[in-house]
């Protein structure tokens, strides 16, 4: 994956506070895609990017984020924009009120554990 094409997505919001993208500088027809975001509040950002990349002939859109602040918000984008399916981590409690088939939550626990048992062998904070 290290060596896989990116494109990255410029936003910016209008006076209305709308999330607006500027047109793709990359060709995506036919692409498998993959929006990494960090945090889904709205869902505006991965909506809208979604949007982008299948109007410009993407064959699918995956979504990740590590932290879903509104499970409502994250249900609603996942189950109406187009996207196959969100990653989201378990960084917060919100995460684990996601009920949906295309919301997939990832534990951070282990991830955690691992680098807390590194720090503990190498004095390393």
């Amino acid at each position: 994956i290290t060596k896989a094409p990116y494109l990255a997505l410029d936003k910016s919001r209008n006076s209305l506070g709308k999330v607006e993208h500027a047109k793709l500088s990359f060709d995506v027809t036919s692409k498998v895609c993959c929006i990494i975001d960090d945090i889904i509040d709205t869902g505006a950002t991965i909506s809208s990017a979604t949007e982008l990349l299948l109007k410009n002939n993407a064959k699918s859109v995956y979504g990740c984020c590590a932290h879903a602040m509104f499970p409502e918000n994250l249900v609603n984008v996942a189950e109406s924009s187009g996207i196959k399916f969100l990653a989201v981590t378990d960084s917060n409690e919100c995460a684990l009120a996601i009920n949906s088939e295309k919301v997939r939550i990832i534990s951070v626990a282990d991830l955690i554990a691992c680098h807390i048992r590194l720090m503990e062998k190498t004095d390393n904070v």
